[in-house]
């Protein structure tokens, strides 16, 4: 935990630019990199006139943190995928409720 669930970024951006999030997220967050999984999907959008470029979204799914940790982690993103050539970077943390989370052995 934290789920990390990527779209509008190519997959040689994300291969360059997740090593320096994870290891942002731990030296500044303190976030082991063993809780962060990143999912990339493949996809792309359209509007009337066809296919279209669109920036990075990124959806986080994790348990409530402070607005402290919430702010920075999303400037780590934003910061390491501005990096990567992206101008713009669109970010939400979605709360999971503990109660409603399950790990399954």
């Amino acid at each position: 935990m934290p789920k990390v669930i990527v779209s509008g970024v190519s997959k040689h951006a994300m291969l360059q630019a997740v090593p320096r999030i994870n290891e942002r997220l731990e030296k500044e967050l303190n976030i082991p990199e063993e809780w962060v999984e990143t999912e990339l999907l493949s996809c792309e959008f359209f509007s009337s006139k066809g296919v279209v470029e669109h920036c990075p979204m990124i959806d986080i799914y994790w348990f409530n943190r402070p607005q402290d940790v919430c702010n920075a982690a999303a400037a780590i993103y934003a910061d390491e995928l501005h990096a990567e050539g992206y101008d713009r970077v669109i970010l939400q943390f979605i709360e999971t409720a503990r109660n409603l989370w399950y790990d399954l052995k």
